[in-house]
């Protein structure tokens, strides 16, 4: 999971080395680029639309995971996980 970070030490985090034209000679090194660890998803796991889970967390056997939720910590085995709904008037 770690194709989607970039480099944060540099002066821009754009990968202008996926571009071609001679940028592909500054692609950053795998120890350049911060490692957030594996996503892990467990077993009999629903997830419903919408849902964004970031890189680096677990999520539990048998957990619930409610649409349009964004999954920033790990979840236990058999939570749920919703978002908190805003109503508007």
């Amino acid at each position: 999971m770690n194709g989607a970070n970039h480099c944060m030490s540099r002066i821009t985090t754009y990968p202008f080395n996926i571009m071609g034209n001679g940028w592909e000679k500054t692609t950053p090194t795998m120890e350049d680029l911060p490692l957030k660890g594996d996503t892990v998803i467990g077993n009999d796991v629903w997830i419903g639309q919408n849902v964004t889970v970031m890189p680096g967390v677990h999520i539990g056997d048998g957990a619930i995971i409610g649409a349009n939720s964004v999954v920033a910590k790990d979840i236990p085995p058999y939570h749920i996980a919703v978002r908190k709904s805003v109503q508007c008037y």
